[in-house]
């Protein structure tokens, strides 16, 4: 079923994040003077506006001959403006200028930076959500490269090429591969798939344990089923056969029973299906997320689920039954039409309008457009309702889609971020605290939010709804889905800070639709850099090992 997007509407009575000139020379920039030449186009490339005689490219190039140390973050700017730079054959613009060149390799060996340039160009091509040019001449570079690529150079090119699925080793050989390191070319080798063995795998660091046990061969995989760490056995399990899955359906994580118990059924297995019927009753993300796994024979069950007092469980309900194609009987379609949490109600007209019920679908519209104040999000409801009643009357959608949007000037918030300051937070959780430096500097109004719904407690109970080893755990999400928020919406706040483990950024479902919802990186991910805000680093990463799906947040503590 279609995942709809976070659509929180704003709030009103607050005071209003002007990131928009009231007069053509005037105007706020968060907390930097705008005559900063720096500030001005970091300005321009977090908002899009252009102040009438300024070129940002101009500003760029000025910026780079007067201030060497900003020349990066110039450089970045005008690109994230739409204003790229000339490309040369120079590191900078070679990573952000206006077109994609490949150094040759006789110009790779006079500069090895320009590789690194290039590697990061591939990366942002991904963060921007698009895909690299020109792969099979980096794969190329890269292979005759390697013999005198640095340490951190070859293990930025297998993030690259992890990331386009490229398998390189038949132009490099295994023994190669690993001068990369033993996490990074364990990584690589998860992402595309390729088994290689590690035997000194119990002796390693957990994260490395992680991408050891995704790519080890079939039979050593059972070895790490026993693993001390959750995401080691939760990764094990995905590549066991499902025979061997069954003393993990007792495992003290529910998150890794739940695993278990999905690969267990798909193999037809009934303990995995009953585990799965006993978790879809357990409060929290893990009991959403097995409520989802039920189908056409647990027809009674989810008509218990559909009454459930969490909102995220009746939803889970409701998309299992649409996705086992369970017939929806008269009195189950009142229902969701009438639940409060508004994604229910509006996933039911999405599901008529793709299925080609025009007209079933048409008083849906009518109902959810009439019972709006009902619904826990109206301008939410409203927002689809007039998208879906486009589409079935096949017109041009003129609704501007929240992640297409950099139209904006203002932003309602219940705080105002000059008010708020904090360099410290202390997430405690069921597993332990979690520190985490707030960058107030690098997003001002990003981490002023979180301070500011810490404050209020917003956070207090909260479950991480989405962890996934090796990549990021999430939360802030009250109905614990990732589809809830604040109430408010916040401004995008990219920067040069570079998604390394450890790092805290603002979840979004496009640019300037952040809340409430926060991520931090289990690893290094630069394909994510420039696209997200960074807000905050965690302090001590051996911290996060511990979080899984369903782990709780206790209290927030601001110092």
């Amino acid at each position: 079923m279609f995942v709809l997007l976070l659509l929180s509407g704003l709030i009103g009575g607050a005071s209003d994040w002007v990131l928009a000139p009231e007069e053509p020379d005037q105007f706020e920039v968060g907390f930097v003077m705008a005559e900063d030449p720096v500030a001005l186009l970091l300005f321009i490339a977090r908002t899009g506006w252009v102040p009438d005689g300024v070129h940002p490219d101009s500003l760029a190039m000025e910026i780079i001959r007067t201030d060497p140390s900003s020349a990066r973050t110039a450089a970045w700017a005008a690109r994230t403006a739409g204003y790229p730079l000339r490309t040369d054959m120079t590191p900078i613009p070679l990573e952000f200028g206006d077109v994609t060149l490949i150094p040759s390799l006789e110009e790779a060996v006079r500069s090895p930076l320009l590789i690194d340039a290039a590697l990061r160009r591939m990366l942002h091509a991904y963060a921007e959500g698009g895909e690299p040019d020109s792969i099979p001449d980096m794969v190329a570079l890269i292979a005759s490269s390697w013999g005198f690529m640095s340490f951190e150079s070859r293990g930025l090119a297998l993030e690259a090429l992890g990331k386009a699925g490229v398998d390189i080793s038949g132009d490099i050989s295994l023994d190669e591969l690993l001068q990369a390191g033993l996490r990074a070319s364990a990584r690589y080798f998860s992402e595309i798939d390729v088994d290689h063995s590690y035997p000194i795998a119990g002796e390693c660091l957990p994260l490395d344990r992680v991408y050891i046990a995704s790519c080890a061969p079939d039979d050593e995989t059972e070895f790490f089923l026993t693993d001390p760490l959750w995401a080691v056995r939760y990764t094990a399990a995905g590549a066991c056969t499902a025979s061997a899955l069954a003393p993990l359906l007792m495992d003290a994580v529910p998150y890794v029973a739940l695993r278990a118990a999905e690969l267990r059924s798909a193999a037809g297995f009934q303990d995995g299906r009953q585990v799965i019927r006993e978790m879809a009753l357990t409060p929290g993300p893990v009991g959403h997320q097995a409520a989802a796994l039920l189908g056409i024979e647990d027809s009674l069950l989810l008509t218990d689920l559909m009454g459930h007092p969490e909102p995220a469980r009746r939803a889970a309900a409701q998309s299992a039954w649409l996705a086992d194609s369970i017939d929806v009987r008269l009195e189950v379609a009142r229902k969701w039409l009438t639940d409060p949490y508004w994604i229910i109600p509006v996933s039911w007209v999405w599901h008529l309008t793709e299925t080609g019920d025009s007209l079933a679908a048409e008083e849906g519209i009518i109902v959810l457009l009439a019972d709006q104040e009902n619904y826990s999000d109206p301008e939410a409801v409203v927002f689809y309702a007039d998208m879906l009643r486009s589409d079935l009357r096949n017109e041009e959608d003129d609704i501007q889609s929240p992640e297409l949007s950099r139209e904006w000037t203002s932003f309602e918030l219940p705080f105002d971020p000059k008010e708020i300051s904090a360099d410290t937070a202390v997430i405690m959780t069921d597993e332990g605290p979690i520190e985490i430096e707030l960058w107030n500097e690098t997003a001002p109004v990003t981490a002023a939010a979180f301070a500011y719904l810490a404050g209020t407690g917003f956070y207090d109970g909260i479950a991480f709804h989405r962890v996934i080893p090796g990549f990021v755990a999430q939360a802030g999400c009250p109905e614990g889905a990732g589809t809830g928020g604040p109430g408010f919406e916040l401004p995008a706040e990219p920067s040069l800070r570079s998604f390394q483990r450890g790092v805290v950024g603002m979840a979004d479902s496009g640019l300037n639709t952040g809340g409430s919802q926060f991520f931090i990186m289990l690893d290094s991910h630069g394909r994510l850099d420039g696209r997200y805000t960074a807000f905050g680093r965690v302090t001590d990463a051996s911290q996060l090992d511990c979080i899984t799906v369903g782990t709780v947040i206790r209290s927030v503590t601001l110092r």
